[in-house]
Order: C-alpha cells, then structure tokens, then sequence
C-alpha cells in the first residue's frame, strides 16, 4: 500500500469543496442554488467527458465509475459510468450525484496536476507520490445498505493497482485503498451538502436527530438519508448512539 505524504483532515477536504463551489457555483459555498448540479461541474466546468461503459467489477466490487485523465483529448478526463448499472443510477439520481462527486474528489484531491500529461493517475513512478494518509474512522457509522450502493473507484491503470498492492494476485489488489474512499466520500458529501446551507436549513427549529429531518434535508440536497447522517454526525450536529438511533448535541455545536 503506497504511504501518503500528506495527511487531509476531514476539515481540510470539506475547505477543498468550499473551493470549488466558490470557484464555479453561483452563490458559492454559503448560498448556492440547491441542489447542487454536479453534471455541469463534472461535466462543463471540469471538462470530464462522460460516458456509460461496461466496467467489469473486480470481485468483491460494485464499481458504478471511474475516471481517466485525457491529456490528449479535448476533455480533462473520462468520467465512465458503469452501463452493467444504468437502470439502477436512473432509479436512484442521488447515487449517481454522490458518485459524480467521488470521482470529482479523486480529481481535486488525488490526480497528481504534475503527471497529467502523461495521462496516468499519480501511481505510476517508481516513487509513489500519493500525497495523503488514511482517514482515521470507524466504518461502524455507514450501514450495510448504504456499502452496497456507494461507488467503488476502480482505478483502470495497472500500475496504479501494482502501486497500491504489489501481491496483485491477491482478491483486493484492484480495489482503491480505504483512505482514499473515504476522503472521496467525504469530499462528495462536503460539495453537495455545504455546511452553511445546511445550518440554515435546521436553525427553522426541526429536530437534526430525528428521521423526519433527516427524509426532509435528503429530498432538500437530492442525497440519501444516510449521507445527511453522516454530515450531521461528522459536523457533531448529532450523534449516533446505537446503529439507526442518533440524539442532538448541543445547540452550540449546531449553530457554530
């Protein structure tokens, strides 16, 4: 497994995001127009070109994207969604939205700007320039569920899977390192939950731990229940008690 160079506290990736909503959303971070349309930031203010092509899942996997820089092409990147899961993104936008997302965090925070010439993701040198170090968290917040139907960034590169695990014959040697997963994931939830809106939106006086927010913030950002969860809980608005259970922390943690 490649070691980061630098380590990205959950505050530092969530800065990232407000970046970019600043740099490309009207409104910016404080107060954008909801939701937050990511096929125009992938697709016309990142330049990615998006396509649905089959991605064979490595086992184990559910892969709905991966992203290719394309120095030689007209677009940064190609962002390919999986076609073998077409009907079930169609079914379910607000998946497809936080997968766009993820793969534009791998863009930001991962893809090495020096290298994207060569059109490879930052693996490929016999010095391994990942620049970040794994997220400290428990997986115990994210339930069953929502593992299996989060994205899995499949890198397409072979170096970059040599890079990450050299006993490549191995069942996860094709499969992105958890800290990166995390920090995509994080990323996602930043940008299309920004904090600011998302504050406003509970200082009307509902209840952040109960389940009727958390339904009513979905349906407001166009993302699932439980990535509200995890934005809550993660700005400590709320936490989680026992699995499907959550109780408010202060009103000073809420409003700060």
């Amino acid at each position: 497994m490649p070691k980061p160079k630098k380590f990205l506290t959950d505050a530092e990736i969530e800065e990232r995001s407000r970046d970019v909503l600043n740099a490309h959303v009207a409104g910016g971070s404080e107060c954008p127009t909801l939701p937050i349309d990511i096929d125009t930031l992938t697709e016309a203010d990142f330049g990615f070109k998006v396509t649905w092509d089959d991605i064979p899942d490595p086992k184990g996997c559910r892969t709905f994207a991966t992203l290719l820089p394309t120095p030689s092409d007209h677009y940064a990147a190609r962002l390919k969604l999986n076609s073998r899961f077409e009907a079930f993104l169609h079914a379910h936008p607000q998946i497809e939205r936080l997968t766009r997302g993820h793969e534009l965090a791998h863009w930001v925070l991962h893809v090495d700007e020096g290298q994207l010439r060569s059109g490879t993701l930052p693996f490929g040198d016999t010095e391994v320039v990942v620049r970040f170090h794994r997220i400290q968290e428990s997986d115990s917040s994210l339930s069953s569920e929502l593992k299996n139907r989060l994205a899995k960034f499949a890198l397409a590169d072979e170096r970059a899977y040599r890079m990450l695990n050299p006993r490549h014959n191995e069942g996860n040697a094709w499969i992105e390192p958890q800290w990166m997963h995390r920090q995509a994931e994080h990323f996602s939830a930043c940008l299309l939950v920004p904090r600011k809106p998302l504050l406003r939106f509970l200082n009307s006086g509902d209840d952040p731990a109960l389940y009727g927010t958390h339904v009513r913030l979905a349906n407001e950002f166009h993302v699932s229940k439980r990535v509200i969860q995890i934005r809550l809980i993660k700005l400590r608005i709320i936490e989680e008690y026992e699995p499907g259970q959550f109780r408010t922390l202060s009103r000073q943690h809420r409003l700060s």
